[in-house]
């Protein structure tokens, strides 16, 4: 459950009493801090009892406040800082010609451990989303810039309805200027997560639209406001961004299989567009 605990506690939020529903948020915005707090201190800062802070607690099968505070300092745990591993990686020393090889091999990892039942489910709740929704909006910033740019590059080859948003452009606030409210809001950023990519997200989230995000871990802010979290972990060694991209080629073919017709046609116009305007050498 160590795993699971924070998307149990999203999905049956809607369930929760008014006590609870406080409580919930409060470990959403503040989780990096609950393997530090008492139930005294957490009832001074919520205005909850004692009693309701240990009632929330045992509704979601622990014992009582202590093992809740343990399973969330177990997950913060395995929340590695890949910067930090990367630059431990760099500063090793080795067989730099076998360096090739390595990254091959770690790569292959990533992939190998990235199926699971939790990234399956979420697979296809963003495929629904993104196919009931009207516009499709996707932010990311710096790192993960380039797999923003080429999922909207991917998307837009077969989908007219599609924006990405760029930090340091002005055009963007014209772009949020016509949001409808069954558009959808695709983030990407892993840590350490973009204050812009942040901004952008609750902004959706104020107005109701939905969220997908791709990122690391589940307790990551964009994994707490989002409705759909699909996760990838990024090469420790590497910072590898190998399985975040195989989640977003998955997912281009995927729509564009769900309208085949469609995605055919476009893909046949835009190859008379380009030998038309000479585009290719």
């Amino acid at each position: 459950m160590e795993i699971y605990i924070i998307n149990i506690i999203k999905e049956q939020y809607g369930e929760l009493t008014k006590s609870f529903k406080v409580m919930a948020d409060f470990i959403f915005e503040n989780i990096t801090q609950i393997p530090f707090l008492s139930i005294k201190e957490i009832s001074e800062i919520t205005g909850l009892s004692s009693a309701t802070i240990i009632r929330f607690t045992q509704y979601f099968k622990f014992k009582g406040y202590p093992e809740f505070q343990k399973n969330i300092q177990e997950i913060l745990k395995k929340e590695i800082t890949p910067m930090k591993e990367f630059k431990e990686s760099i500063l090793q020393t080795g067989e730099e010609e076998t360096l090739l090889d390595d990254v091959i091999l770690q790569n292959i990892e990533i992939l190998k451990k990235l199926p699971n039942e939790n990234l399956k489910e979420n697979f296809k709740k963003a495929l629904e989303i993104i196919e009931n929704s009207g516009k499709i909006y996707i932010v990311s910033s710096r790192s993960s810039y380039s797999l923003g740019y080429y999922f909207y590059f991917m998307l837009k080859e077969f989908k007219e309805n599609v924006e990405i948003i760029i930090s340091g452009t002005e055009d963007y606030t014209h772009k949020l200027l016509y949001l409808k409210e069954n558009d959808v809001l695709f983030t990407i950023s892993f840590h350490a997560y973009t204050d812009f990519t942040y901004k952008i997200a609750q902004f959706f989230k104020k107005r109701n639209n939905k969220i997908i995000c791709l990122t690391d871990t589940l307790t990551s802010p964009f994994a707490l406001i989002s409705d759909c979290a699909l996760l990838s972990k990024n090469g420790e060694k590497t910072y590898s961004f190998v399985g975040a991209m195989t989640i977003l080629n998955a997912l281009c073919i995927k729509l564009a299989k769900l309208n085949k017709e469609n995605t055919l046609e476009s893909l046949e116009k835009l190859k008379e567009i380009a030998m038309e305007m000479k585009v290719y050498l």
